[in-house]
């Protein structure tokens, strides 16, 4: 079929449904449902309201009769408000057969409703937005595609209809619709299971990277065998697909051989698991905390908030440090050094009581001093603290200095600075024969 083929019969169809609207016994029940609709919808608006600041009803805590309520009430009454109608029209022997294709309309609404009011009240806010998103409304949108438009035009002749003509096979209106949903269930169903990733995350649990790499190997299973159903649904030999894959993947190969590389790395570290979601890591000397491991790069949040983007092959081919891989608890380590003048016995246990102050030292392993030497000008020691927050160890040992510096300063043991004796004596005295011996010339 030619393209002035599929313009006249798209046409035709076209043309039917203007036909149909410009006669008055469709115009009549399609005023009749448009009233309806927009009156119990403005209607239902106004009891929910005055009804929600009468009782104070909470957004995020609704109980099962205000949740049923919000969600039925405007489908219920439009149903009521068009069987009224109908009745109405019948009595003044009126044509209903589009207001009772209408009803299928609204029992169809009534049932997202009731799906969407089950959403609510089983999972999160956030989940139950999701879900109704891309799941409930297209279903609403298709049913509504199918029981309006199919009264108008002839879906099936619409269908058969040849749009294009791709490696000698024919693509009718039909493949492109199916083609595209199917398309569109895949990448549903992949962006459900990141949802569920991000959500497993949260939790924190002991399993929380095993079951975020399942995710990630799943999401991407999924996404690469429903884009060969999808190429199969169009007639694609995916033999020849395979074959014209191999040819490219040479020259690809040597195109993208960071990305094929960073890939294969991210597979390592989802399985082997040496880095995982929550690990707080030194990252070219900068701390962050791992937030999420995707196939090509790794999401690190620094502590001043700023997202870096790592290739995953860094992870592999570089040195990490990792403060969470097995236990979060670390010993941190604070120099210091105070006067000569000082008693240590008296610095060590000053500087332990500081240490016990703080409410992220842990007091087992319990803090302890150690004396590490005799300095140019002072007692050098190091407190040696244990803490389970690693991602905030600057932030404490700021903290800890401070303590020091109040303790040592409540007991005026002093903190030297780098001091230098000069001696000039011999100096001087060389200075001053010099001198007289010139004036005597």
């Amino acid at each position: 079929m030619d393209s002035f083929a599929v313009f006249d019969t798209l046409w035709r169809e076209f043309d039917t449904i203007l036909v149909l609207l410009a006669r008055p016994i469709v115009q009549r029940q399609l005023i009749a449902f448009i009233t309806v609709v927009l009156v119990c919808g403005v209607l239902s608006a106004v009891v929910n309201r005055f009804w929600d600041r009468s009782n104070r009803n909470d957004e995020e805590d609704l109980s099962l009769a205000d949740n049923l309520r919000r969600n039925l009430l405007y489908p219920v009454v439009a149903l009521v408000a068009l069987a009224i109608v109908i009745q109405v029209f019948r009595a003044n022997a009126y044509a209903v057969n589009f207001l009772l294709d209408s009803q299928s309309i609204l029992w169809g609404f009534l049932a997202y409703r009731l799906l969407t009011a089950a959403f609510d009240m089983r999972f999160s806010r956030r989940w139950a937005d999701v879900l109704r998103r891309q799941i409930l409304l297209p279903l609403l949108f298709l049913a509504f595609f199918f029981f309006v438009v199919g009264n108008f035009i002839n879906i099936n002749v619409v269908g058969q209809v040849r749009i294009a003509t791709i490696f000698e096979q024919e693509y009718t209106i039909a493949n492109g619709f199916f083609s595209a949903l199917a398309l569109y269930i895949v990448f549903v169903i992949v962006s459900l299971l990141q949802s569920g990733q991000r959500y497993f995350i949260t939790l924190k649990t002991e399993n929380t990277a095993t079951i975020s790499s399942i995710f990630i190997v799943i999401r991407y299973a999924v996404l690469v065998i429903g884009l060969l159903v999808v190429a199969s649904s169009l007639g694609l030999n995916l033999t020849t697909l395979a074959v014209i894959g191999g040819g490219l993947s040479v020259g690809i190969g040597f195109g993208l051989q960071q990305i094929i590389a960073n890939f294969i790395s991210g597979i390592i570290l989802l399985f082997e698991q040496s880095l995982r979601p929550g690990d707080v890591i030194d990252l070219n000397g900068q701390l962050g905390q791992v937030k999420q491991i995707n196939m090509r790069s790794t999401s690190v949040l620094t502590r001043e908030n700023v997202e870096i983007v790592v290739p995953n092959e860094h992870f592999l081919t570089t040195d990490v440090t990792t403060y969470t891989k097995n236990n979060p608890l670390i010993r941190l380590a604070i120099p210091f050094g105070v006067s000569y003048q000082s008693d240590p016995h008296q610095v060590r246990d000053l500087a332990i009581e500081a240490a016990k102050k703080h409410k992220d030292v842990k007091l087992y392993p319990q803090p302890q001093v150690h004396f590490v030497g005799f300095g140019a000008s002072s007692l050098d020691f190091d407190l040696l603290i244990w803490i389970e927050k690693p991602i905030l160890m600057l932030q404490i040992k700021s903290d800890l200095y401070f303590l020091l510096w109040d303790v040592l300063a409540e007991h005026e043991i002093e903190i030297p600075f780098p001091q230098t004796d000069l001696h000039l004596r011999s100096g001087w005295e060389q200075i001053g024969r010099d001198r007289h011996g010139s004036g005597d010339k």
